[in-house]
């Protein structure tokens, strides 16, 4: 995604380093790897034993990047099962000629997201590799699950749009002035917890389940076509379109109960739909 000019300026000055980056950004295409990979470790926890008053650690992880130079995300939870209790910079920066900020975080447990991030203090390039950003520490409040989620769309708040809640790195490949700041384009893959202790199927594993019942041709296409639209969608980061057909696949299982799926079969696919229907949510 290419930022504006004035919005990076206005977010790495506002949320990541008030007073530490006071130098004019200059964003121009990225050097980066498409490879890079922001994501948590590990990918899901299903522990029963994380009954409420527990906690556990994930880590923000960063993959083959290049010319890394500042960092911010916006994670998001289920605050009915999860809150924040601590964030703890990681060492992937902290070996630059001067170091770094140091973690600045928002955390608003209530609504279930937390915006943090650091960067590297001093015009100096950015670093190449992979390492770890953060580790978040997370209480159990419920029994439950919740996806814990990179927000990559922007999100605006006081216009004219200076606060920019979002995901996203920032590059730097010229340590004299002027700098060359620019956003890195990477994919987001986020966690998963429950104190279930089973995972839910995805729709891909759903698709694989309603193939291996043998139900009529019809009715096997029928499902399998709004499965298949709900997942490219949610590939796309088009959430709401895949609520959407994940919701028209509900309303066409209940169509089919007793006719040509079981009470049964019709339970279990309207549970699960529903369960990633409310993790996509969140």
């Amino acid at each position: 995604m290419k930022l504006e000019k004035k919005v990076a300026y206005g977010i790495i000055r506002s949320l990541l380093l008030v007073g530490m980056l006071t130098l004019t950004f200059n964003l121009t295409t990225a050097y980066a790897s498409p490879d890079t990979i922001l994501y948590i470790e590990p990918p899901s926890i299903i522990d029963p034993t994380l009954t409420p008053g527990n906690s556990f650690t994930v880590d923000v992880m960063v993959s083959d990047v290049e010319y890394f130079f500042a960092w911010q995300v916006n994670m998001s939870f289920n605050p009915a099962v999860l809150e924040i209790i601590d964030i703890i910079e990681g060492d992937f920066l902290k070996d630059q000629p001067e170091g770094t900020s140091g973690i600045v975080s928002r955390v608003e447990n209530e609504q279930g997201w937390a915006l943090f991030g650091c960067a590297t203090i001093g015009p100096y390039i950015g670093k190449n590799g992979s390492g770890t950003l953060a580790t978040v520490e997370f209480e159990v409040v419920a029994e439950g699950e919740s996806l814990i989620k990179f927000e990559t769309d922007p999100v605006y708040v006081n216009p004219p749009g200076y606060w920019l809640y979002m995901t996203y790195l920032v590059g730097q490949s010229e340590s004299n002035p002027p700098p060359n700041f620019y956003d890195i384009p990477f994919t987001a893959e986020d966690g998963y917890f429950n104190n279930f202790g089973v995972a839910p199927p995805s729709i891909y594993e759903l698709i694989e389940i309603i193939e291996s019942w043998n139900l009529p041709r019809g009715t096997e296409k029928s499902l399998i076509a709004k499965l298949k639209v709900a997942e490219h969608m949610l590939d796309m980061g088009r959430e709401d379109g895949a609520i959407r057909k994940l919701t028209a696949f509900i309303d066409r299982v209940e169509i089919l109960r007793g006719k040509t799926l079981t009470n049964e079969q019709a339970g279990y696919l309207k549970t699960e739909a529903q369960r990633i229907i409310d993790l996509i949510e969140g």
